[in-house]
């Protein structure tokens, strides 16, 4: 993306920095000059989905997901408590990038994009404690009665 078009729509609706986005929603790597601020828009839907991909998998596992069993285990009903909230608020970031979608109005795109931004950078910390925590479940070793709730 060139950043001199992307600094015309900073400018225009306040938007982040571009490193700021880019480093959130990954932006250099939009090619297109065309659309600009929807190709942005996708990016951060594309962030929000896989974050709410993780989170929702952890809330309600898969129960033919190894994973998603193991990792549910490793969190007690406070942090289950803690990461349905986050889960709500990134679910409300989403439901703002689909209505910007279908309205499909630049400010109103802008708007989303900005919550978007805010919101991750606020959650960034819970979401890293709950990766930081299942990194530590991961590495601990499997107990008997573990495996055989796991494996009949």
């Amino acid at each position: 993306m060139n950043q001199s078009a992307y600094e015309v729509l900073r400018k225009k609706y306040k938007l982040p920095s571009f490193e700021l986005l880019d480093s959130d929603f990954h932006i250099c790597s939009i090619e297109s000059e065309f659309n600009v601020i929807s190709d942005i828009r996708v990016k951060a839907e594309e962030k929000i989905d896989y974050l709410l991909h993780i989170l929702s998998a952890v809330l309600q596992p898969e129960p033919t997901a190894l994973s998603d069993l193991y990792e549910y285990n490793a969190i007690n009903n406070v942090q289950r408590t803690s990461t349905l909230s986050v889960f709500k608020q990134l679910m409300l970031v989403k439901c703002s990038l689909t209505e910007a979608e279908i309205i499909g109005v630049e400010q109103t795109t802008a708007l989303a994009i900005n919550a978007a931004h805010k919101a991750l950078t606020e959650k960034k910390q819970d979401l890293l404690s709950l990766l930081h925590l299942f990194k530590q479940y991961w590495q601990k070793p499997a107990e008997k009665q573990e495996l055989d709730r796991y494996f009949g």
